[in-house]
């Protein structure tokens, strides 16, 4: 099977309400006989490719876990020199502003983006855009992207301020670039080398700094390849945390979202755990493990194997 209909079969059968088929509808665009044949192929690949289950992240239709980025037009400042200069607030010409901004929903095909009209960038106006990205904080429940702790939401925040718009709905957050700087040792953190080596999808290609000088004078067409390069980010990031995601045990507990009483991995949802043989030991206790097949996260389980007397007992 090839891979794009590979991932077809995978995004709808994600999901799939039960009710509103659409495996003939594939099946006969793709040539199948019919759609048991399609189901039964995909199937396969799916237990060749060792994704046992379909994706089961949170109710969609109720949670918002979404992917985001921005890109913000550069200071501009006299200075006196081109090294290890101090600027002082005197020196400055004009303040950084918001660019771009690009978000999706996880698992879901719609990129929702916002960019800079060329008389608003010449002006370095951004309410516009700020007030919609503050709309998408204030939805989500759980906010994901590279590096989003230490600049995109920081920056985020303070144009927030600026504009006189009040702290956003509380939300979690996972940042991939922390992910990757407490469990590896990449040569480079940075999003783009990091996709290149794990064969993910690489970020768009652009003409560097010009390309930010051109949006600060409000070029049009800068300004749509501003927008592009700024969803194909979105998109770039959505694929390194799905790959990345199981190692986080920081991770937000997915399994709240869930309104059953089964057993969901708290990185991803899934129910396909299985148990280890190796427990779980806290400090206090042992706890049965058990890890995803989908994201291969570790999960702990909530009753404790140590008994109370036990407990009591143990040295602090």
């Amino acid at each position: 099977m090839e891979d794009k209909l590979y991932r077809d079969c995978l995004y709808h059968s994600n999901r799939y309400n039960g009710v509103d088929s659409f495996w003939d509808r594939i099946a006969e665009e793709n040539g199948y006989e019919n759609a048991e044949r399609l189901r039964s192929s995909f199937r396969r690949e799916r237990a060749r490719r060792q994704e046992f289950s379909p994706q089961k992240a949170v109710n969609l239709d109720s949670h918002d876990v979404v992917i985001f980025d921005i890109e913000t037009l550069p200071i501009r400042a006299y200075a006196w020199k081109t090294w290890k200069e101090d600027i002082s607030p005197s020196q400055l010409i004009d303040d950084w502003c918001m660019v771009s901004w690009s978000s999706k929903d996880f698992m879901r095909e719609e990129v929702r983006s916002e960019v800079l009209t060329p008389k608003e960038a010449k002006n370095r106006d951004d309410k516009r855009i700020t007030e919609s990205l503050w709309q998408e904080f204030n939805n989500a429940s759980i906010l994901i992207g590279h590096n989003i702790v230490d600049f995109d939401i920081p920056k985020s925040n303070t144009r927030f301020l600026f504009h006189g718009l009040k702290p956003p709905a509380p939300y979690r957050t996972v940042d991939t670039l922390r992910i990757l700087r407490y469990n590896f040792r990449f040569t480079f953190n940075k999003l783009d080398f990091i996709n290149s080596v794990l064969g993910l999808t690489p970020k768009m290609d652009n003409e560097g700094f010009p390309l930010w000088a051109r949006c600060s004078e409000g070029d049009q067409e800068a300004l749509d390849n501003m927008e592009m390069y700024n969803r194909q980010d979105v998109l770039s990031q959505e694929e390194l945390y799905c790959a990345v995601r199981g190692w986080d045990n920081r991770h937000p507990n997915i399994g709240l979202f869930f309104d059953d009483c089964e057993e969901h991995c708290k990185n991803c949802g899934s129910e396909e755990l299985e148990l280890l043989d190796k427990p779980y030991r806290t400090a206090l206790g042992e706890y049965q493990s058990k890890r995803c097949r989908e994201c291969g996260a570790i999960n702990r389980c909530a009753k404790s194997l140590t008994s109370k007397q036990k407990r009591e007992k143990l040295l602090r």
